[in-house]
């Protein structure tokens, strides 16, 4: 089975979680409205989607994360909205009054699009910025998520290699990365 790792920018919806540190959701929230998400426009496929990301790929980055020194939230459900806009300040109050924990414009409709082929979906988020929560008195801009991204992203393609690596030494079934039995 293919894995797909997939380190994104994300804005945090909740205090506790900090600029620099990482989440590995394990539930995701479409509000892209996009009608473009299946590569099965003129049939009727249905797939499974209760759990998004790879269980096994989870637990492969967390722990090899941690390892390494990162700060990281093992699980929570990360909101995906289109862009190219960033959120408001009342739809950011908004998400986070739903319960979800980091905001990002990237991992829908990858995620779906990888389960329509039978692909391991692993989404590593890297929290650049707070979005606009609470009395957060700056505005998330692209410069704030670039100096976010700048200052980790080699330090985190260093730890995702390691979990490439040990993902590739123990093959998976569909059923163990979709979260059933196998």
């Amino acid at each position: 089975m293919r894995t797909i790792l997939a380190p994104i920018p994300s804005g945090s919806l909740r205090p506790a979680i900090g600029v620099g540190s990482i989440v590995v959701p394990d539930q995701l929230v479409d509000r892209t409205g996009r009608i473009d998400d299946t590569f099965h426009d003129d049939d009727d496929v249905h797939v499974a989607f209760a759990d998004p990301f790879c269980v096994r790929g989870r637990r492969a980055v967390v722990s090899t994360l941690r390892r390494n020194g990162w700060v990281v939230n093992d699980g929570g459900v990360m909101v995906a909205i289109r862009g190219p806009r960033f959120s408001t300040r009342a739809e950011s109050r908004w998400y986070a009054a739903q319960g979800w924990d980091v905001i990002s414009m990237t991992p829908y409709p990858e995620a779906a699009l990888a389960r329509e082929l039978d692909m391991s979906y692993t989404c590593v988020a890297l929290v650049t910025d707070h979005d606009v929560i609470g009395d957060t008195p700056w505005p998330v801009t692209q410069d704030l998520v670039r100096e976010g991204l700048d200052a980790n992203t080699k330090r985190l393609r260093e730890a995702l290699l390691q979990v490439a690596v040990e993902l590739a030494d123990q093959p998976e079934t569909t059923a163990s990365a979709h979260g059933r039995r196998s």
